[in-house]
């Protein structure tokens, strides 16, 4: 059975709530700054990304597949886009994610009314743009949003989040994380997502077992394609 096919036999795309990932920067940004999540049925139920993005979440997908070592790329918003870092390379069981440093900047042109919009990671050009001046904004906003990690394939099998995965997760003041597999997963904290879990089995999670427990939203999404909340897979 097909789940993605089946879930949208049974709902309308009317009837679903969604959002593009683009629209919800500003409410993670307030999540993480603030600690203060939202209510379950606050966060839409489908999420959409950008062709962009998920270009770069099938690169490190393919990475992973050819050696089989995990991989992580942090995801940030520098003042008018997304901006998804070089992937970090780790083991074939765990991956850290080192400090990164995202700058804007922008630079007089030969056009006087435009600038050159240089967009660093690490000292090394992400992207350039030329913008108009007057679209400039008077105060820069680049800030952290959230990980993406994958896991390989271990005898035709990925398996789900770990415990250190969910324990850094919960740790921090980050509002959602996220794993790729041959799927992108995503979870959100929610108004009720405990600060920490007590004796913990790791056998034990799965995408109810996160709802049941830790009060995480949980997505999914084929490659290329919406994320929709698992309450809507059913």
């Amino acid at each position: 059975m097909n789940i993605f096919k089946d879930a949208l036999s049974i709902f309308s795309k009317s009837a679903i709530n969604s959002m593009e990932l683009y629209s919800m920067r500003d409410k993670i940004l307030y999540w993480n700054e603030s600690s203060n999540y939202p209510s379950y049925n606050i966060i839409p139920d489908a999420i959409s990304l950008s062709s962009t993005f998920w270009t770069r979440i099938k690169d490190i997908h393919r990475y992973t597949t050819g050696d089989g070592y995990e991989r992580a790329v942090t995801v940030w918003w520098a003042d008018i886009e997304f901006v998804i870092t070089d992937y970090v390379k780790g083991s074939s069981d765990s991956v850290n994610i080192p400090k990164q440093l995202i700058n804007v900047m922008y630079k007089p042109t030969t056009r006087r009314d435009y600038a050159e919009r240089i967009v660093t990671v690490n000292g090394k050009v992400y992207s350039r743009h030329s913008i108009a001046w007057t679209k400039v904004k008077k105060n820069l906003q680049v800030q952290y949003l959230f990980n993406l990690h994958t896991h390989p394939c271990v005898q035709g099998e990925y398996s789900f989040f770990s415990l250190t995965d969910i324990n850094t997760f919960l740790s921090s003041n980050t509002a959602i994380t996220g794993l790729i597999t041959d799927k992108l997963w995503l979870i959100f904290k929610t108004s009720a997502t405990p600060k920490s879990i007590q004796n913990a089995n790791e056998l034990e999670f799965s995408p109810s077992y996160f709802k049941n427990n830790y009060y995480f939203k949980v997505y999914c999404a084929e490659f290329g394609k919406k994320l929709y909340c698992v309450d809507i897979l059913k």
